[in-house]
């Protein structure tokens, strides 16, 4: 399972990447899990909830998003704020070794 951080509405979410790294569920948009920090906290239990909710509402259209839409964000936050990226920048997140989402950070202005 792959998951990652991002941008939507203006709220940070949880993702899930399906549809071969092109789509990211919103794990956050039934108040499941709403952050990384809260399935990282909620271990085996977390993850069992994330699978089972993607099993129950993945082909819901409204619930995901194109990976190519979605702002990444850093995985976990970073003491005290998220790190700074520069325009031209990669983030690469990676869960269990499965694969890599790779996501070239725009400028915002």
């Amino acid at each position: 399972m792959k998951l990652a951080t991002f941008q939507r509405d203006g709220a940070e979410r949880l993702g899930l990447v399906h549809s071969r790294d092109a789509r990211l569920f919103d794990l956050a948009a039934k108040r499941a899990l709403d952050s990384m920090l809260a399935l990282t906290d909620a271990a085996d239990a977390g993850l069992d909830a994330a699978r089972e909710l993607f099993e129950r509402r993945g082909g819901q259209v409204d619930l995901s998003i194109d990976t190519g839409a979605a702002q990444l964000l850093a995985p976990l936050p970073g003491p005290g704020a998220r790190p700074h990226l520069e325009h031209g920048d990669f983030v690469e997140l990676e869960v269990e070794n499965i694969g890599v989402l790779r996501n070239k950070v725009e400028r915002q202005n």
